[in-house]
């Protein structure tokens, strides 16, 4: 159920209309064809969530059908132990009711841009049901479905919204024609990274990634080379402060802490542990984060990441300290920490036990240096089997040489601000021509300095080449790295030498 939206239509209208005047689109992102059957399952084997009543009645004779002639079902992680369903656009049924149910209320809200989630490569389950308006299991039907359901979306929100612009989720040729926008995420790949999609078809299709992540400035940089739309993560603060966001757990948002997440569930198994706001047992402050336990198979986890460059440093020595008490902890519980690397694996950096049940509140702390690979660092709070425990006052700070200690404190703008700014000005400035839609050009042999990625070994500095609509030419390079870099270009027949500084982004003509 998307309609009305939450809070109310009224109040979403009124941010569209706002947004609209600082120059922005309202763009969301349905969940295609996917019917969410069952969300969080329960301990006792319900769901915080269970629309199957309503499917059945409504929408089953629709869906997809495996070939026992079954209504197609499957478990997803993000559902935390429900199910979704699939409904088949096949069906005549299906296309419009994403057409009229979804797309077009959308619209007639102040959506102008909207992204059919879900549906990989506008793909969906192949469906052997016989009593829809295609052959039984997977053919050249599902093509033409999706073309169809992509027609009509655009004919009837175009009546609406004269500039409504569509997309899907991940690339797939046979569509460019019948999109505005295309959702890429070539910076998830397991493999050597290509932008193979863009390099064919950047000069007719804008690109965006589509998860991105604060702080990998490697990532941003790869995007950006590669005329990708700049794409921002939402910092939760804005100006200075603690390197750790409400480390003294007194910003609630009414159902979390502000800068902290539950993690509900690791590698398939869920994590049913709770954690609460308490205003009566507290170290300092109005309130403390308590955690608890009843299963000796409940896990509670309550995390945060800090981000090298918001107030942390590769190479420096810090300690972490916290307030804890426990009133019960049957297996073991710590605030772990580790930190992800630029290879994208994890390593540990110590831990802060929970102490032995008393009345009393202790301080813990553990000392650790981040390495010179570390990308960003991971608090993680937490407790496995039966407990009762409170966390307090979390504080980091920085150790120096000679033994004393300063507050980590995060600078004023996000640690990924300066490349990103320079993106952003280069994409609506004189980069324009090139970073959209400009076409992309064999990149000319550059030879500089490597750095490791996510496992894998790429430049230092990162370039691409591109002709413009009128003919110019123009190279980009970006030096996401936090050094000086050096390099040497081949470009039109001659030899160059630049540098870069760290996160600087260069037009070279």
């Amino acid at each position: 159920d998307y309609f009305p939206v939450f809070p109310s239509d009224e109040q979403f209208k009124a941010l569209v209309a706002m947004s609209r005047k600082l120059g922005c689109r309202a763009f969301l992102w349905p969940s295609g064809y996917h019917w969410t059957l069952t969300y969080r399952k329960q301990a006792d084997g319900s769901f915080l969530w269970d629309d199957r009543k309503r499917f059945d009645e409504l929408a089953a004779p629709h869906a997809v059908h495996d070939r026992k002639g079954q209504v197609w079902r499957a478990e997803r992680s993000w559902l935390q132990g429900g199910e979704t369903s699939c409904m088949c656009p096949g069906d005549p049924w299906t296309l419009d009711w994403w057409t009229k149910e979804i797309a077009l209320p959308i619209v007639e809200r102040g959506g102008e841009v909207i992204q059919v989630d879900q549906v990989v490569g506008g793909t969906f389950p192949a469906c052997y049901s016989r009593e829809h308006a295609h052959a039984p299991g997977p053919g050249q039907w599902m093509t033409a479905a999706f073309t169809d359901q992509l027609q009509s979306l655009l004919e009837e929100c175009q009546k609406v919204e004269r500039d409504f612009v569509l997309g899907f989720e991940e690339p797939n040729e046979r569509f460019n024609h019948l999109v505005g926008i295309q959702d890429y995420r070539d910076l998830e790949s397991p493999y050597e990274l290509a932008s193979v999609f863009n390099y064919l078809y950047h000069e007719f299709l804008p690109t965006f990634q589509s998860n991105p992540h604060a702080g990998d400035k490697f990532g941003m940089a790869y995007c950006l080379v590669n005329g990708q739309i700049p794409h921002t993560v939402p910092s939760m603060v804005m100006g200075g402060g603690p390197a750790i966001l409400n480390n003294d757990f007194e910003e609630w948002t009414g159902d979390a802490f502000l800068g902290w997440a539950q993690v509900a569930a690791y590698q398939g198994v869920v994590w049913n542990g709770k954690f609460y706001r308490d205003e009566q047992e507290k170290h300092d402050g109005k309130a403390s984060l308590r955690l608890e336990n009843v299963a000796e198979s409940d896990i509670v986890q309550v995390s945060q990441n800090v981000a090298v460059g918001a107030g942390i440093a590769v190479g420096k020595r810090y300690r972490l300290s916290a307030w804890l008490k426990t009133d019960r902890l049957a297996r073991k519980g710590a605030v772990n920490l580790g930190c992800q690397k630029a290879d994208g694996k994890w390593a540990g950096l110590g831990h802060v036990p929970m102490p032995p049940a008393s009345s009393d509140w202790t301080r813990g702390s553990a000392e650790f240096t981040m390495p010179d690979d570390a990308t960003l660092l991971r608090l993680m709070i937490h407790v496995e089997g039966p407990a009762k425990v409170w966390v307090d006052d979390v504080s980091l700070e920085e150790v120096r040489p000679d033994g004393s200690a300063t507050p980590a404190l995060r600078p004023d703008t996000p640690p990924d601000h300066k490349l990103m700014k320079q993106w952003v000005d280069l994409f609506h400035g004189e980069g324009r021509p090139y970073l959209l839609l400009g076409r992309l050009l064999h990149p000319p042999k550059l030879e500089t300095a490597t750095v490791t990625y996510k496992g894998k070994t790429y430049p230092a500095i990162l370039h691409n080449a591109y002709r413009a609509p009128d003919g110019s030419e123009a190279v980009i390079a970006a030096n996401p790295t936090l050094r000086k870099q050096s390099a040497r270009l081949n470009w039109k027949g001659k030899e160059m030498t630049f540098e870069l500084e760290s996160e600087e982004v260069r037009l070279i003509r």
